[in-house]
């Protein structure tokens, strides 16, 4: 009898969530960003998150590479899309050098942009990047001795000025953030054999992407990073050919490693917002 009834139970748990993903508004998101952002296709991990937990979502993009906040806050597309969609929730990703090279710009056109998100009625999310792991590789193709030199400077100090910049940008728009960075550095620290960059010594690796969906999934839903999946099948972007999937596969240790590290990231990150 036990059995039956907790058998009974399972199964009403299971129809009243496919009822709930049936009958459920979906929470509209719109990220903004660049390669940081559609590398490993982020959104697409976040979406396939969210289902994996009974959410309902629907995720618009735009992510020009090699873009910033003043770029997308001067594009008539950006702002339409913003202001237009009724959209939930935005996250804002700026240009991954730029906290270092310039940051009172980036402030300047998060705030730009945080008002029009807030005008539209939707919660911004800022998007926290993450420091070099060395010279990156763009910075070298450039050929611009005074950049190189200043990066050569910079970089090792990088994971504070980006941290910064976000928090403080968070905290002067009492916005939320996500801090993919931090949880970037806490993992860097706790398990350094754990790949989170490409060879370029930026974008993220297909387990770096892994990691940011469980953080901005878990700001933008507010809902702890536990019971996550250890599978996930991106879309691959290729130009003038059909999208192909492919698997991103963690470790079950790695999995609930990103687990704590991400909770961990998430609670550090909004006492500094509250000055704690």
């Amino acid at each position: 009898m036990k059995r039956q009834n907790i058998a009974m139970l399972i199964l009403f748990v299971l129809l009243n969530s496919l009822l709930f993903a049936e009958t459920a508004k979906p929470l509209k998101i719109l990220f903004i960003g660049n390669s940081f952002t559609f590398h490993h296709n982020i959104p697409d991990l976040v979406e396939q998150i969210a289902y994996y937990k009974f959410k309902k979502v629907q995720i618009d993009e735009y992510v020009p590479g090699s873009t910033a906040f003043r770029d997308h806050y001067k594009s008539k597309e950006c702002l339409n899309m913003i202001r237009n969609n009724k959209y939930d929730v935005v996250v804002l990703q700026s240009s991954s050098f730029e906290p270092v090279s310039n940051p009172e710009q980036l402030i300047t056109y998060g705030k730009k942009l945080q008002e029009e998100i807030k005008k539209s009625g939707a919660r911004t999310v800022f998007f926290m990047t993450w420091e070099y792991r060395g010279m990156a590789e763009w910075i070298t193709e450039t050929k611009d001795e005074k950049l190189i030199k200043m990066a050569e400077k910079e970089i090792p100090a990088m994971y504070s000025k980006v941290r910064d910049v976000y928090i403080n940008l968070a905290k002067e728009t009492s916005s939320e953030i996500a801090p993919v960075g931090m949880a970037w550095n806490m993992i860097r620290k706790e398990i350094p054999d754990l790949m989170l960059y490409e060879s370029d010594n930026s974008h993220p690796s297909e387990k770096g992407s892994f990691l940011s969906a469980i953080v901005l999934y878990s700001v933008i839903f507010q809902d702890e990073p536990k019971n996550m999946p250890a599978s996930l099948y991106p879309y691959k972007r290729e130009k003038e050919q059909q999208a192909k999937s492919y698997l991103i596969k963690l470790d079950y240790s790695e999995k609930i490693k990103m687990e704590q590290i991400a909770a961990k990231a998430i609670t550090e990150a909004k006492k500094l917002i509250a000055g704690k």
